[in-house]
């Protein structure tokens, strides 16, 4: 029973990287990097480095997906982990929703957050 709970968990995250994926190429898409403006031209740091990496996010998010897919298919073929697989499946499923968390809050900051902190008043 647990490893059909790994399974529907990694499974999950799955269709959560690649929705993540899709969601932030569609918000790139309408806003690239060169709408991304600041008082006089001046931008934080962390959205000039930001700006550099978060158009390959969704490249990035579905190569992810690709390489913990044949880390889970391995780990549910192999014989000898049959005791751990839950545990590797949960793992994996960890991995995957901290990636689609962490790129779609670094695109939140980068181009909506801190460009309008900067604003005067």
């Amino acid at each position: 029973m647990t490893r059909w709970i790994g399974a529907f968990l990694y499974l999950s995250s799955l269709i959560a990287v690649l929705v993540t994926a899709s969601h932030l190429s569609g918000v790139l898409a309408l806003f690239p990097a060169a709408s991304l403006t600041g008082p006089g031209g001046h931008l934080p740091l962390m959205t000039r480095f930001n700006a550099q990496w978060l158009p390959q996010s969704p490249l990035l998010l579905c190569g992810v997906g690709v390489a913990t897919l044949l880390a889970a298919l391995y780990v549910w073929r192999a014989q000898r982990g049959a005791p751990h697989r839950a545990f590797v499946l949960a793992t994996l499923a960890a991995l995957n929703y901290f990636s689609a968390l962490f790129c779609s809050l670094m695109l939140l900051v980068t181009w909506f957050y801190l460009p309008r902190l900067m604003l005067p008043g």
